[in-house]
Parts: structure tokens; C-alpha cells; sequence
């Protein structure tokens, strides 16, 4: 009789009620108990975090199966899930397998989709991109092997990997390492549907019918996620600077500043404290010059175009030693609204020294 032994911890599309980890988190079991991120939903098995310290141990049990609906005469294992959200994400995780060789046995890390995974599961073929971990000694193979493609890759004798999905969209990118930086590609999986209709989640758990155990220790699991979509590009506001010309040596007390928004937003919606001038000529002035306190902000219409426009002051001397240099200069002034959309826009002026 051919006999396999398979490892599995599932990253199942569970509901987007979560927010997604924050970039570059990492869950490195230090403590003696699953965070309140984690999920626990009873069933055959069994987890630990102290029988090593450090790990979170999975433990196979007797005739328990995850995925009751391709396999419906077992009862449901124990399921450990980490719900999270977003579309472009990365998951690695660092498992440490202890397979004796077998059949019926299996642990995997993979994605699947679900209603409510407590109540539904889905079939292999159509709701699942998963990696799966085999020792068959009727083969004497050992390999790790993705599906629903089936692609499989031969493993050397190492029990440590690290294994990482990324997913874009509907398509989801399996790799393997053995040392956490060169990784090989095994497969590009696609899945059809509205994903978004579902909860999202990394899930650890597993099934076994022949009666042999076995476990996996998973060392950590991170999130460091796919680069995120590029911010939005700041509103393009029209910025007028007075005086058009600013003398070095004058001791007025402020440079003026009009800002009118496009058409369709109030310039009512800028958050005052939020205005500076953030750069002249290119060369970024850090953390920026803000308004001048003294001043109230304004909104009205400085120039009788029939545009609204707010009118804001900063420190004439402050501005003066950014530094500014004689010569044509381009002054950029950035800001936010309160529904925290950003702003942005330059006015050329003329800098000069009086005597010279």
C-alpha cells in the first residue's frame, strides 16, 4: 500500500471584518498563548505554545479532517485562523515539518474561500491555492506540491522551510526557501470569482485517517505584505505669493499666500494648521514652515474672480533664513483637507538684496 504524509496551514480567504497587519508584522509565538487576532475553532488536534517554546506546535488527531465538504464522512479538525484583509499582500512562514513517512496524513498552508468558514468549507478543486507537504514511502519521495495545479517540486532532506503566497488580484504566487532570502518559484495559481465576497485568513490545520500522527512547528508567521498602491496625487491648487518680489533686507512681518482650490472644492475644507511651504526651488525645507499663528486665516475672494480662495500668512524673516537665495525662486506651499485628501501648488518670485 502506498502511503503519504502531507503537511498543510491554510491561508483561507475568511471574511474582510479585519484589518489587514501592519506591514512587516510578525508573529513569533514568544508568548504562551495565541494573541486575540487568532482564532480558534474546536475539532481534532491539537496547538501548543509551550510544549516549545518559541513555536506554535500543530498536532494531528485521530480521524479529524478540515475540509468536511470534499470529504464528508470525517468529523472537522482543529482550525487556528488569522483573519486579515486587502488584495496585494504577502504571507511568509517559517514551519518546521516532523513527517514520518505515511499516508493520510496532511498539513498545509494555502488559500481557500468561504462564506463562513465555520459553517462552510470549500471543495479542493475551485476554492483552493495551497501548498502541500509529502513523504511517500511506497515512492520514496519528497517533494512539496502546490494545487489546484499540481506542480510539484523535489525537497532535500531539510525539514525547514520558509513559505510564502503573494497575492495580486486573483492570482497567487507560491515559493520556497530553505533560508528565508533565495526563494523558488513552484507555481502562479489563479482564482475565478468576486474574492471581496469573502473572509480572508491565514489558516493552520490539517486531517489523518490511518490512525499515524504527526506535527509541524511553525517559528513565525509574517506579513510583510506587497509593496501598496501608490498615494493618491495631490490636488493641483493655484497659489499666489505677495510680495512678488522680496527684498532680503526688508523687516516686513509677513509673506501672504492666496490659495484657491479646484473647481468643486471649498477652500473652507483646508485645515489651516496643516498649510506650509514645503520647498523652494526643489530643495525640500524640513519639517516645512508653517502659517504664521498671528494671522486668522481667511476665506474669501482676494481677487474678485468670483472664486473662493483662502488667504494665509507665514513669517516673512523665517522664509528669509530657509535660506532664500537671490534670483528667480519657486515657493511650494502643501496641505491638507479634513478628509485628509492633500493639496499642493507652487508661485515663482523674484528674491532680491537692496544695495546690490
Amino acid at each position: 500500500m502506498i502511503r503519504q504524509f502531507t503537511f498543510i496551514a491554510v491561508v483561507v480567504l475568511l471574511a474582510s471584518m479585519a484589518a489587514p497587519p501592519a506591514r512587516g508584522q510578525c508573529d513569533e509565538f514568544t508568548g504562551t498563548t495565541l494573541g486575540p487576532e487568532w482564532f480558534v475553532r474546536a475539532g481534532v488536534g491539537s496547538y501548543s505554545l509551550t510544549e516549545r517554546p518559541g513555536f506554535l506546535r500543530y498536532t494531528l488527531g485521530s480521524w479529524g479532517h478540515w475540509n468536511v465538504c470534499a470529504h464528508p464522512e470525517y468529523v472537522r479538525a482543529l482550525e487556528l485562523s488569522r483573519p486579515f484583509a486587502g488584495t496585494e499582500w504577502e504571507i511568509v512562514v517559517k514551519v518546521e515539518y516532523h513527517l514520518p513517512y505515511g499516508m493520510g496524513r496532511a498539513l498545509e498552508i494555502g488559500i481557500g474561500y468561504a462564506n463562513n468558514w465555520g459553517a462552510e468549507c470549500a471543495e479542493w478543486a475551485d476554492r483552493c491555492v495551497l501548498f502541500e507537504r509529502h513523504r511517500d514511502d511506497g515512492y520514496g519521495s519528497n517533494y512539496m506540491q502546490t494545487k489546484p495545479g499540481n506542480v510539484r517540486v523535489p525537497l532535500n532532506t531539510e525539514d525547514v522551510y520558509f513559505l510564502k503566497i503573494v497575492r495580486s488580484g486573483n492570482n497567487f504566487t507560491l515559493s520556497v526557501s530553505s533560508d528565508g532570502t533565495t526563494y523558488t518559484t513552484v507555481s502562479v495559481e489563479s482564482l475565478a470569482g468576486d474574492l471581496s465576497a469573502y473572509e480572508q485568513g491565514l489558516v493552520i490545520s490539517g486531517y489523518q485517517y490511518d490512525g499515524g500522527l504527526g506535527y509541524m512547528d511553525i517559528d513565525l508567521v509574517c506579513f510583510p505584505g506587497v509593496t501598496p498602491p501608490p498615494p493618491p496625487t495631490p490636488l493641483e491648487a493655484l497659489i499666489d505669493i505677495a510680495p512678488d518680489t522680496l527684498n532680503l533686507k526688508s523687516h516686513g512681518q509677513y509673506v501672504t499666500c492666496y490659495i484657491t482650490l479646484p473647481e468643486g472644492v471649498s477652500p473652507s475644507d483646508i485645515l489651516p494648521s496643516s498649510v506650509k511651504i514645503v520647498a523652494v526651488s526643489g530643495d525640500p525645507i524640513e519639517p516645512g514652515l508653517s502659517i504664521d499663528p498671528s494671522f486668522a486665516p481667511e476665506v474669501g475672494d482676494y481677487d474678485e474672480d468670483g472664486i473662493s480662495d483662502l488667504t494665509v500668512k507665514f513669517d516673512r524673516q523665517e522664509l528669509i533664513l530657509a535660506p532664500l537665495l537671490i534670483g528667480d525662486r519657486e515657493i511650494r506651499i502643501s496641505g491638507n483637507l479634513a478628509d485628509g485628501r492633500e493639496f499642493g501648488g507652487a508661485d515663482p518670485i523674484r528674491v532680491i538684496d537692496r544695495g546690490k
